[in-house]
């Protein structure tokens, strides 16, 4: 039997919630001009959605503008060190969204042929991530 829980956690907005030192509790996510995210797809979704009761899309909320900008500098102070090491196949396919997100970032503004790309001004963003409740409005907020 799956476990559901009957209410709803709450997404964070504290920055001592979210900010466990070298760790965060925040999903990161890149965001285009028209509003189209670009994010990627981990293995562990589905599991953590039949675990929790919930269903269909992805669902985001941005952090506000001080927590964007704290997550950004935490982001540059643990990620910096390790941006030209190579990483295991499972930093790709687990987790470890920030740094995806900064792979995939870097990846866009280097290569000269997703011009179009770079023209829809992409932004990486920090926030929560959840999965709708089963039956429900409620969402259930994994990360941030």
């Amino acid at each position: 039997m799956l476990y559901a829980p009957e209410n709803c956690n709450p997404p964070l907005n504290k920055w001592e919630d979210i900010c466990k030192g070298s760790m965060i509790d925040a999903h990161a996510w890149i965001v285009f001009e028209d509003g189209t995210i670009m994010d990627y797809a981990y293995e562990e979704y589905n599991l953590i959605k039949k675990l929790n009761g919930c269903e269909g899309d992805l669902q985001y909320r941005e952090f506000d503008d001080d927590l964007q900008k704290k997550c950004f500098n935490w982001s540059m102070k643990y990620w910096k060190p390790i941006a030209n090491t190579p990483l295991p196949k499972q930093f790709y396919k687990f987790g470890n969204c920030i740094i995806n997100v900064w792979e995939c970032y870097k990846d866009i503004m280097r290569n000269p042929e997703w011009i179009d790309i770079k023209l829809a001004k992409p932004k990486i963003v920090f926030g929560s991530l959840g999965f709708k409740k089963i039956n429900s409005q409620e969402i259930w907020w994994e990360y941030g």
